[in-house]
């Protein structure tokens, strides 16, 4: 590897994270290595020789402006522990910007005025820019009447009025000797602001698909080699405003190798990601290993990815009504209990039990039900939680307290299944995986691939977000009738007519580990005893 700037493209499974290491221990550089969250700080510094440390991108920023300053340092208490000081909440932001009923004629509410203000100004710390603007107003930030297509010119001068009100909230926040509380991302915006130059002769810049604009604005500022370690096809956290930033440096022309053979799955698993890469535009196939799938036991313990927390509730609810062990992985966040509380609240007509405010502001079912309808995709997960209440209705208080109980330590079972999101399952794998029907890509986005419509940037992360479900599984994977549906159009579409096993089979092969050679003879034995076993032979003593 020469002195200049590298980008290796290392598809799911592939050794990516190795590649880094074995590329700072062979240029025995002085740097940095900067990794997507502290799991993979904590597994990648050990690895690294002596004179490269690795960091999150928000560590270095801690390290920056937080460690040398007590102001700073106890505007970010709270954050840290609620008993040290407050944190950045509404309340406390409409207190101090004066927020009252007539402080904006679209938003009467104070703590919905508030928590747009404040979603503005997380969407700015997270950007490149160096003010916030209207394009940092969430679509979420506005009510849902003025997100109807006929009300665009009043939502943009509501946009301009937020973001008026974001700049003089920011003003408080970087202020270092007040005591208005900051967040994790505001000491990481205000150390890109300062273009400080960090000395590192070498960067490792790890998952740099999914950065964050600021995070990628603060490595341009930077001079040193860079080696760019990413996967564009896992690029699936748009909804925190992540860039595709391998964009940048290969619109310069920096030389760009692939790692296309994966140390994970099979080429079973290699031939269906395939297809999902070709819907991508990509044409590079993955190649797995020479194993074969072992049978899905739906019966016997294994890991459910799902798309969004709604369908995890709902999954891990059935399974416990079922009498199944479960276990939710990462939790659930209570913001989801609370819009299905709601939701139900608004659907019964209980109007002052409804505590999301923008429900509540729609006064009844129906109306929340045209408004979903009207915006359409820009509705999020709306048309899955309408669903749910109209599928459970009374029921759901009863499925709702089973999973919260179910939330907390539970002893593991070989039986138990485990309920995982397709973001939190990024870099992790998993021995036998279920994915569920919710990562099927909708009829318009497959219509446009059979039509060759270019896709949107949500389409486009909803097929990210397939490819990297469907890679977390090493021995045995499930399909649900909607994504074999799925992958049987994908076939049709971009399948290649002679393809076969060789087609998807990576050069170099690795030995099972251990613990996956166990649960290989098992499943083997099972399979033996079924197939032999003699129905008309009486169960128990002989």
């Amino acid at each position: 590897m020469s002195g200049e700037d590298q980008v290796c493209i290392a598809f799911a499974g592939s050794g990516k994270t190795g590649t880094g290491v074995e590329v700072a221990h062979r240029l025995g550089k002085f740097g940095l290595a900067m990794m997507f969250n502290r799991a993979a700080r904590n597994d990648m510094n050990p690895r690294l020789p002596a004179g490269m440390d690795a960091l999150t991108f928000h560590a270095l920023g801690y390290r920056k402006v937080i460690e040398p300053s007590q102001g700073f340092t106890a505007k970010l208490a709270g954050e840290l522990n609620p008993d040290d000081g407050p944190r950045l909440s509404g309340p406390i932001v409409a207190r101090e910007l004066g927020l009252s009923a007539s402080s904006d004629p679209d938003i009467s509410s104070v703590s919905q005025l508030a928590m747009a203000i404040m979603k503005t100004v997380e969407n700015f710390q997270i950007s490149a820019a160096n003010k916030a603007g209207p394009e940092h107003v969430p679509d979420e930030a506005l009510p849902l009447s003025i997100r109807q297509p006929e009300n665009a010119a009043e939502a943009d001068e509501l946009r301009e009025r937020l973001a008026d009100w974001a700049g003089k909230l920011w003003t408080l926040m970087v202020r270092e000797r007040n005591n208005f509380p900051i967040n994790h991302d505001t000491y990481l915006k205000i150390f890109q602001l300062r273009r400080e130059a960090i000395s590192a002769d070498l960067w490792i810049l790890d998952e740099y698909q999914d950065t964050a604009p600021v995070a990628e604005a603060l490595i341009r500022q930077q001079s040193g080699q860079k080696l760019y370690l990413g996967d564009p096809y896992q690029q699936i956290y748009g909804f925190r405003n992540a860039i595709n930033a391998l964009n940048e440096p290969i619109s310069r022309g920096v030389p760009v190798h692939y790692l296309t053979d994966s140390f994970r799955y099979n080429h079973q698993i290699a031939g269906l990601a395939t297809l999902v890469l070709r819907a991508l535009g990509e044409m590079n196939s993955v190649r797995g290993q020479g194993r074969e799938l072992l049978p899905a036991n739906l019966n016997a313990g294994h890991t459910v990815i799902c798309r969004s927390n709604l369908t995890i509730l709902v999954r891990a609810g059935d399974a416990i009504l079922n009498q199944r062990s479960i276990r939710i992985e990462g939790g659930l966040p209570q913001n989801t209990f609370a819009r299905v509380e709601s939701a139900l609240a608004l659907f019964e007509d209980r109007i002052e039990d409804v505590k999301v405010g923008a429900m509540r502001s729609m006064g009844s079912w129906q109306s929340l039900k045209d408004q979903v309808a009207g915006i359409g995709d820009r509705a999020g997960d709306a048309s899955a939680l309408i669903q749910l209440v109209e599928r459970y209705r009374g029921r759901l208080p009863l499925l709702l307290t089973a999973v919260r109980e179910a939330m907390g330590k539970r002893p593991r079972t070989p039986d138990t299944i485990h309920y995982i999101t397709a973001h939190k399952s990024k870099g992790r794998e998993f021995p036998m995986v279920a994915l569920d029907d919710d990562l099927s890509p909708s009829p318009d986005l497959m219509a446009k691939l059979r039509s060759d419509t270019p896709l949107n940037r949500a389409e486009i992360e909803t097929l990210n977000i397939l490819y990297v479900a469907l890679t977390r599984a090493e021995l045995s994977i499930y399909l649900p009738t909607g994504l074999k549906h799925t992958f049987a159009q994908l076939n049709d579409l971009f399948g290649s007519p002679g393809s076969g096993t060789n087609d998807h089979l990576a050069e170099t092969q690795v030995g099972t580990p251990a613990v996956h050679a166990a649960i290989v003879r098992k499943a083997r034995t099972e399979a033996f005893i079924k197939a032999h076993r003699n129905p008309d032979r009486p169960r128990g003593k002989d």
